[in-house]
């Protein structure tokens, strides 16, 4: 059976555990659920920028048309896509990082 070492307080810790049994630190696999929100939220403000760029060198469409509502729906549609990809992507890349986490108490 593999077992892991704790940084914090060097106790052995069986490799399927989510909390170490010595200091109480909590053992986190890939990425936290803040990191791959923060992740997408790049990505997608990223995807965004450049997308807007790329549109606004064509000729904008009538406000009054419905060409303009299609515009405005790509933009949104493109914005959640690219949220859901860049936190694939944060999941992707952190995917084999192995922490421990013990939180700190201030008096």
């Amino acid at each position: 059976m593999k077992t892991l070492v704790c940084p914090h307080c060097a106790t052995k810790v069986p490799q399927h555990a989510s909390v170490c049994v010595g200091c109480g630190a909590e053992i986190v696999r890939g990425a936290t659920r803040q990191e791959r929100s923060a992740g997408g939220c790049v990505f997608a403000l990223l995807v965004l920028a450049v997308s807007m760029v790329i549109v606004g060198m064509g000729p904008m469409p009538d406000p009054r048309d419905d060409a303009s509502l299609f515009l405005v729906l790509k933009f949104i549609a493109l914005v959640i896509i690219a949220n859901v990809v860049g936190r694939l992507l944060m999941r992707w890349v952190r995917r084999s990082k192995l922490r421990f986490i013990r939180p700190y108490e201030h008096l």
